[in-house]
């Protein structure tokens, strides 16, 4: 799905936007979600499907695999305000979304807060699906890949 059409106002309040990573837990590749969840709506986020970003020809990680899941994180601004906002306007348009606080950010200020959209299309399109079993949330054709010439 593309990103939806959110007001002016919860547009501000997202201030990055990436595609959903994971964090790989060493030798038996344990994929995690880097955030704590809020499990705001007393649900289990969903199993994750991990990606797998194609390293480019010629790259000096050639041997290396970055992890990740299926849709975006939407960073959002430091108030509950703001998290209420947007997590209004997506169940209003009724897309699944899940909160979490990134507590590595607050250091000096308040954390962030991420939303987790699932069914947002992947912006990087050099991602292929690492359990092709698995439904299928990311580019629309997981056999594609793009080379990247360096």
């Amino acid at each position: 799905m593309k990103f939806p059409k959110l007001s002016p106002l919860a547009q501000l309040t997202i201030h990055t936007m990436c595609d959903a990573h994971l964090f790989d837990d060493g030798e038996n590749v344990d994929l995690t979600i880097p955030f704590e969840y809020l499990n705001l709506d007393n649900k289990p986020y969903p199993r994750v499907h991990p990606y797998v970003r194609v390293v480019p020809e010629g790259c000096k990680a050639a041997g290396r695999r970055d992890f990740y899941a299926q849709g975006q994180y939407l960073y959002l601004r430091e108030t509950v305000s703001d998290l209420k906002l947007v997590c209004d306007e997506l169940r209003a348009l009724g897309i699944e979304h899940y909160a979490f606080i990134d507590l590595d950010n607050n250091l000096h200020r308040s954390p962030d807060y991420v939303l987790w959209v699932p069914d947002l299309d992947h912006m990087n399109k050099d991602l292929r699906s690492a359990e092709p079993s698995y439904p299928y949330y990311g580019p629309k054709d997981p056999d594609v890949i793009i080379k990247i010439p360096v």
